[in-house]
Order: C-alpha cells, then sequence, then structure tokens
C-alpha cells in the first residue's frame, strides 16, 4: 500500500488553517509517511522561527491518505 503525505499550516491565535499542502512523493508505508510528516513539520516550525510561532500561535497538522496505488 502507497501513502501521500499532506501538511497543513495552522493558528491557534486565529483559529485557521492555510490550505493543505500535498508532498509531491508517495511513501511506502505509513510509518515513512508519517516520519517525513514530523519531519516537515519541525522544518516548517523552524522556519518560521520562534517569534512567528509565539506571536501566531502556530501549529502543523498533517495526515497520510492511502494513495489507491497497490504494489
Amino acid at each position: 500500500m502507497k501513502f501521500i503525505l499532506t501538511l497543513q499550516i495552522c493558528s491557534s491565535l486565529l483559529q485557521t488553517c492555510m490550505p493543505p499542502i500535498t508532498i509531491d512523493n508517495v511513501f511506502d508505508s505509513w510509518f515513512s509517511c508519517g516520519s517525513e510528516g514530523y519531519k516537515s513539520a519541525y522544518e516548517i516550525n523552524q522556519r518560521l522561527g520562534k517569534e512567528e510561532v509565539n506571536k501566531m500561535k502556530t501549529y502543523v497538522r498533517f495526515h497520510c491518505k492511502k494513495a489507491g496505488i497497490d504494489s
């Protein structure tokens, strides 16, 4: 089974999320998709920076979906 990763940048302060971003990659397992989700969320958090994350109470959510491609 294959999986695709979708990420959203959200603000607890504004109670909104940006439109979802789908990663242009197909993962071979739930584990690899989830691992990339955590890695990407960390990288986004670091890019936004401490000041922006604290100011907007930003967080990243992600989920893995079945891609419909079996091998």
